[in-house]
């Protein structure tokens, strides 16, 4: 009955990381295997204080010691995956969009003519076409 239950809360176990993993919460995985990991650690100790081993114990000591930092390591790492995918998606939103038409003008040109003028708004690099455009057009409407 023991393997039944050591067999199905693998079985369990594993499908939930699947799921976790497919849900990006790799998080929620390494807080299951380090859990199991000490629990596992936790049953040994006890098996080596029962017996008396005391090279054991300490070992086993060390180890789940050893098996926190690790846990720990592998949280901050993701911490700081996450930090850095964040960051880099505001910065990504966060960049200038291309210019509209509703934006303002890179040069300004004004225009006189008898009776008003006009402030006319173009990029720099089509300020000779407009000046060439105007001198063909003659002062005459269209």
């Amino acid at each position: 009955m023991a393997s039944l239950g050591d067999s199905s809360r693998n079985t369990l176990n594993s499908l939930q990381d699947e799921l976790d993993e497919l849900q990006g919460r790799q998080s929620d995985i390494e807080q299951r295997r380090y859990q199991n990991q000490r629990d596992d650690l936790k049953a040994q100790q006890a098996e080596a204080i029962a017996k008396g081993d005391q090279e054991a114990v300490k070992n086993i000591t060390s180890a789940l010691r050893i098996s926190e930092q690790i846990y720990n390591e592998r949280l901050r790492q993701a911490n700081n995956e996450k930090a850095k995918a964040l960051q880099e998606s505001q910065v990504n939103t966060t960049a200038p969009a291309p210019r509209t038409a509703s934006e303002s003008p890179q040069r300004i040109i004004r225009l006189e003519y008898p009776g008003g003028a006009i402030n006319v708004g173009i990029d720099s690099k089509d300020e000779i076409k407009l000046l060439n455009a105007l001198k063909n057009a003659g002062m005459r409407t269209v």
